[in-house]
């Protein structure tokens, strides 16, 4: 069974949802949290799983690396990966 919309473009009923083969995908605190910081995190994770390159970690969410790029500048994650290598260097 998919994720997501069926055919016909509606969400299918709770029940008929899959569990992700993996399990859970993404923790989501009581408190809540916005959909900027969840996909921001997923971006640092694959970034974290592939080394640090951002064609690897692009593949590993199945978006081309012109899109995790443009990603990466609007959630800020370029001033994170300048802080990460400045606190490697020293």
């Amino acid at each position: 069974m998919s994720h997501g919309l069926d055919g016909g473009g509606r969400e299918p009923p709770p029940d008929k949802i899959d569990e992700p083969p993996c399990g859970k995908l993404v923790h989501i605190p009581l408190a809540g949290t916005s959909l900027k910081e969840i996909e921001r995190q997923a971006i640092i994770e694959a970034l974290r799983m592939s080394d640090w390159v951002q064609k690897g970690a692009a593949e590993l969410l199945s978006i081309s690396p012109r899109v995790i790029n443009y990603k990466m500048k609007i959630l800020g994650i370029g001033r994170f990966l300048e802080q990460r290598q400045k606190t490697s260097d020293s």
